[in-house]
C-alpha cells in the first residue's frame, strides 16, 4: 500500500511540474507567389546568311523560325534597308511553313551595309505576334581588286629570273589540281610578250614564270583585263572593273667582275708588271650574247694609242 501511494505522490509531482500542455498553432494558408508564364511567342532560331558572312550582291535571305508562320502578316512585317534607311523592292516567298525567303529585285552595291528587319507585327500561324522585333545587319562583298604585284610597279633593275606574279583580295578560281589548270583563267598580258606558263598556286595567287631569262634593259607593260570574276558565281559587280596595269624594268647589261686570271680581282686602275700573255676575265651579272660583246670588247695601248686585234 505505501508503494502504491508513493508511486501516486511521484506522479503528481511530475504533472504539476509541466504544467498546463502549450496549445500548438494553428497553420494557416498563405498563397503560392504567382510565376510569370514562359512567352510562347515565335521565335527566329535560324539565318542564311550567317552572322558575320558576306552578303552577295544578287542574295537570298531566308529568316527561319521554331514554328509555322503566318506567311502574310510575318511577309508583310520584313523589310531589307540600305545605309540610308530605304526600303528595298523584292519578293518575299516561303519554301516552308517555318522559312521567309526575301529575294531584292534589283542588285546590291558592293561593300555597303544592308539591314534586315522584322517588326513585332510578325505573327506565327497561331496567332502569336513577336515580342520582339528582329534587326540584322549584313555587309555586302568588296569587289574584286588586285591587291599586289611582283615585280612591283615602276621597279628598275628587276631580276632577269623573275616571275610576275598577281594577288588579288579575294578568291578568283576554285582550288584545284595541276592537270586542271588549263581550264582556269589566264589573267596577265605581257608586253613585249614572253613565251612561259602560268600557274594558280592559290586560289587567289596567279604566277607567271617565263621560258627564258627576261631581257636585258628592257621595260615591260603587265595588265589584268577588267571582267575576270571570282569564284562566288556572283554578277558583274564583283569583277575587277577596270583593267589594271603596271610597268617594270629590267637590269642593263652591267659587269660584276674585271679580273686577271689567275690573279687580282677588280683591280686598281694603273696595274704594273703585267705578264706579256696576261688574260683577262670580264664577268658580267646575266648572260650575254657572245657575238656582240666580243665586238664590244677592245684593248688599247696607252702609249701608241693602237688597238689590239678583236676577240
Amino acid at each position: 500500500m505505501k508503494k502504491i501511494f508513493a508511486s501516486i505522490l511521484i506522479l503528481s509531482f511530475l504533472l504539476s511540474a509541466c504544467g498546463t500542455p502549450a496549445s500548438l498553432p494553428t497553420p494557416t494558408s498563405k498563397p503560392l507567389p504567382v510565376l510569370p508564364l514562359q512567352s510562347d511567342a515565335p521565335r527566329l532560331v535560324g539565318q542564311s546568311p550567317m552572322e558575320g558572312e558576306r552578303l552577295l550582291l544578287d542574295p537570298t535571305i531566308d529568316l527561319i523560325f521554331d514554328r509555322d508562320m503566318d506567311p502574310s502578316a510575318t511577309g508583310s512585317a520584313f523589310a531589307l534597308t540600305d545605309s540610308d534607311g530605304d526600303p528595298l523592292a523584292g519578293t518575299v516567298s516561303w519554301p516552308d511553313a517555318r522559312t521567309l525567303r526575301f529575294v531584292p529585285d534589283l542588285e546590291l552595291a558592293p561593300s555597303s551595309t544592308y539591314v534586315a528587319s522584322l517588326s513585332t507585327s510578325a505573327a506565327s500561324a497561331d496567332g502569336v505576334a513577336l515580342t520582339e522585333a528582329v534587326r540584322l545587319e549584313f555587309r555586302t562583298a568588296e569587289s574584286l581588286a588586285v591587291g599586289q604585284v611582283f615585280p612591283a610597279p615602276d621597279t628598275e633593275e628587276v631580276d632577269l629570273d623573275s616571275a610576275i606574279t598577281v594577288i588579288f583580295n579575294q578568291p578568283v578560281v576554285p582550288l584545284t589540281i595541276a592537270e586542271e589548270q588549263v581550264s582556269l583563267p589566264q589573267p596577265l598580258t605581257i608586253q613585249p610578250k614572253v613565251e612561259g606558263t602560268g600557274e594558280w598556286v592559290s586560289s587567289s595567287v596567279y604566277v607567271f614564270q617565263p621560258e627564258k631569262r627576261l631581257d636585258s634593259g628592257a621595260r615591260y607593260l603587265v595588265s589584268v583585263d577588267a571582267g575576270i570574276a571570282d569564284t562566288r558565281g556572283t554578277r558583274r559587280d564583283v569583277a575587277l572593273q577596270r583593267l589594271y596595269a603596271w610597268k617594270f624594268t629590267t637590269r642593263a647589261p652591267r659587269i660584276d667582275t674585271l679580273s686577271l686570271k689567275n690573279g687580282e680581282t677588280n683591280p686598281k686602275m694603273d696595274i704594273e708588271n703585267v705578264l706579256l700573255e696576261q688574260a683577262f676575265v670580264i664577268t658580267f651579272l646575266q648572260p650575254m650574247d657572245e657575238k656582240s660583246t666580243n665586238a664590244a670588247v677592245t684593248l688599247k695601248d696607252r702609249e701608241t694609242g693602237k688597238f689590239s686585234p678583236q676577240i
